[in-house]
C-alpha cells in the first residue's frame, strides 16, 4: 500500500512540479522578470524537487532520511497554496497569518526531531532571503 501511494504521489508531484514550473517560466518569458514572491516560490520548488529526488534515491538505504526528505519537500511545497489561500480569505492579515503558520510549522518540526535538520536550515534560508526580498520590494 505504501508503494502504491508513493507511486500515486510521485505522479501527482511530477504533474504539480511541471505545471508550477511552466507557470513561473511563462510569467518570466512574458514579463522578463519574476516578482520577489515568485522567485521565492520557484526556489522552494527547486529545493523540494531535490529533496524528493534524494528521498527516492534513499528509499531503501535509509528510511529515516527518506521520511525526513519527503516531509521537508512537502513543507516547501505548501508555500504556493498557502499564499493563495491566505491572501484570498484573510487579505488584511496576510503577512501576520503567513508568518504565524510558518513559525508554527518550523517549531513543530524542530520539536519532533529535537534538532534542526539540514533540510530545514537550507529551506529556511531560501524562505528568509525570499521574505526579506519581498518585504524590501513591498511585494505583499
Amino acid at each position: 500500500m505504501h508503494q502504491r501511494l508513493g507511486i500515486a504521489g510521485m505522479i501527482f508531484f511530477v504533474g504539480m512540479a511541471l505545471s508550477t514550473g511552466y507557470l513561473y517560466l511563462s510569467f518570466f518569458l512574458e514579463k522578463g522578470y519574476l516578482r520577489p514572491l515568485s522567485k521565492m516560490i520557484s526556489s522552494q520548488l527547486a529545493f523540494a524537487v531535490v529533496l524528493v529526488a534524494l528521498a527516492f534515491w534513499q528509499r531503501r538505504k535509509n528510511l529515516v532520511q527518506h521520511k525526513t526528505n519527503m516531509l521537508m519537500a512537502s513543507l516547501w511545497l505548501i508555500q504556493p497554496g498557502m499564499d493563495r489561500w491566505v491572501d484570498h480569505i484573510f487579505p488584511s492579515i496576510f503577512l501576520e497569518l503567513w508568518l504565524a503558520v510558518y513559525l508554527l510549522l518550523f517549531t513543530a518540526i524542530i520539536w519532533y526531531y529535537k534538532r534542526v535538520p539540514w533540510q530545514l536550515w537550507v529551506g529556511f534560508l531560501i524562505w528568509l532571503v525570499g521574505l526579506i526580498n519581498a518585504i524590501s520590494q513591498n511585494d505583499f
